[in-house]
């Protein structure tokens, strides 16, 4: 048997350990807390993150379409006034006054291809169309490519605007449109 001061002293010992056991207890429970918190912050962090690089990609891209849309509607006011008769035979018609079916003007024949001009002529419409909108869309582009292939067809061009264009640009502007030309034929043979 124990002897009643030793006893006692088991007891506090008892106690003792007790009380430092629930503190480390308490103290993992509270670490275990503390880096729950700390991975929902992290993982809530990352979503805000993502959702503003989504957001700002968003915005890009809708910049991005809206200068597309407004370079394609300098594109066919220059071809209006270009065809308009009270405009047509004013002055020189250099290689850069010309309106090339591109985003940019072209630096030199090779920019000129079947994916540029697409992508100038034929904007991409987002996700599958039903049939009868697909129909309407593959007809818009058909005609579009026949209006473009019209204004660069080779006698027509030259009748219209190689007599207006300087010496200088002469070969530059021929085999530029004829690049053109070749390339819408390329568009339309596969609307077919």
């Amino acid at each position: 048997m124990v002897p009643p001061r030793d006893g006692r002293r088991l007891n506090s010992l008892r106690k003792k350990h007790a009380r430092e056991f629930e503190e480390q207890a308490k103290r993992n429970a509270e670490r275990v807390a503390r880096k729950a918190r700390e991975k929902e912050i992290r993982a809530e962090t990352s979503r805000l993150q993502r959702l503003a690089r989504e957001r700002e990609q968003r915005r890009a891209s809708e910049r991005q379409r809206q200068r597309e849309e407004e370079y394609r509607l300098r594109y066919d006011e220059r071809w209006k006034a270009l065809l308009d008769p009270r405009t047509r035979d004013h002055g020189p018609l250099t290689f850069a006054d010309i309106p090339w079916p591109l985003f940019s003007a072209p630096d030199s024949v090779e920019d000129i291809t079947p994916e540029a001009v697409t992508s100038f002529l034929l904007p991409h419409v987002g996700g599958m169309a039903t049939p009868a909108k697909n129909d309407d869309v593959s007809r818009r582009n058909r005609d579009k490519l026949k209006e473009t292939l019209l204004r660069f067809h080779p006698d027509k061009f030259e009748g219209r605007f190689m007599h207006r264009v300087p010496a200088s640009d002469v070969g530059t502007v021929r085999e530029t449109a004829g690049q053109v030309v070749r390339v819408l034929n390329v568009l339309m043979s596969r609307q077919s």
